[in-house]
């Protein structure tokens, strides 16, 4: 998708938003005044370290932030909708009709004594009116869909590997045709090798049918290959937007610099790999100032003392950085 393809309709927006965690040890700032928008047939991906609140800005579009954690500030327009005026009865309405979610763990999300085609037709009998003559149907074209075959629709989830029990979580996901889907790393815990296949069957997926994507991950190699759109974050906030090429070629936030430094490139022969030094700070207490300052090879004294501000330098080009 080309950056004027990007501006097509907006069917997500996220303003100021603010998640927090309260703890014995004080306010976890998972999520800290993120402002995003994600446009219909866009194929976002938002990326970090562990800890930098990522999944969290997922969890929140969805409404599924585990207690005690809430929503403090900020808006989720979603289609027109506020989200966050929702009762929760109208938000479980939905979810699975209007948003898709792969989560992390397949084996967590799956019953183990429901069936394979059982799960699926159990969510399209409770999002939809079709029948279950209708759904067992469109529940045996999604298993051959996502690769996985008819002949296993009476398998228990137990009866998968890794790799198979995430294709069913895709099936699940984009069975009632949501506008929008939310992959939360669904490659964790796989070998590389399926990682890839996942990666490219969701790729697939959303060209074949147009869908829009948020895909959460740590990898910003695999990002950047298949998404249009890179919502960098850190330590609870954006601190670089842009498309693909962009932030492969030319990324601004030293973060994002050292993030991709960080990644083995097999074209670049004798190139030795480097590392971003330190560790993620803690959310309770974040630094003063550029929250990255700490790490980053380039910290000057407005760095330590001044939070950056959002520096807007085109459409497509978003960067939080006192070097801008």
């Amino acid at each position: 998708m080309d950056s004027e393809e990007i501006k097509s309709e907006t069917i997500l927006e996220i303003e100021g938003l603010k998640t927090y965690y309260p703890t014995s040890r004080g306010m976890v700032k998972a999520v800290d005044d993120v402002t995003l928008n994600v446009h219909r047939s866009e194929f976002l991906g938002v990326v970090g370290e562990s800890g930098s609140g990522k999944s969290t800005l997922g969890f929140s579009v969805l409404r599924l932030i585990p207690p005690p954690g809430r929503i403090l500030d900020g808006s989720i327009q979603f289609e027109g909708i506020d989200i966050l005026r929702l009762s929760n009865e109208e938000m479980r309405r939905l979810r699975g009709r209007k948003f898709g979610m792969i989560f992390q763990d397949p084996m967590t999300s799956l019953d183990p004594l429901l069936r394979i085609g059982e799960h699926i037709i159990e969510t399209l009998c409770l999002h939809s009116d079709m029948s279950k003559k209708e759904a067992k149907t469109r529940a045996t074209e999604l298993l051959d869909l996502v690769g996985i075959g008819s002949e296993r629709f009476d398998d228990y989830p137990h009866q998968f590997s890794g790799g198979m029990r995430q294709r069913v979580m895709i099936a699940l996901a984009i069975c009632l045709d949501p506008s929008l889907v939310i992959a939360d790393e669904p490659t964790t815990a796989l070998d590389v090798i399926v990682q890839a296949r996942i990666l490219d069957l969701i790729s697939s997926l959303r060209k074949k049918y147009g869908l829009t994507l948020m895909l959460i991950s740590h990898d910003l190699a695999a990002v950047i290959e298949r998404c249009d759109t890179l919502a960098v974050m850190y330590a609870g906030q954006i601190v670089e937007y842009g498309t693909r090429r962009q932030i492969g070629k030319e990324p601004l936030h030293p973060y994002t610099q050292g993030l991709l430094k960080s990644t083995p490139n097999v074209r670049l022969v004798g190139a030795k790999a480097s590392f971003i030094t330190g560790p993620v700070p803690d959310m309770t207490q974040p630094p003063l100032g550029c929250r990255f300052h700490p790490r980053c090879p380039h910290a000057m004294e407005a760095c330590r003392t001044t939070e950056p501000t959002v520096r807007r330098l085109d459409d497509n080009r978003v960067v939080r950085c006192h070097l801008y």
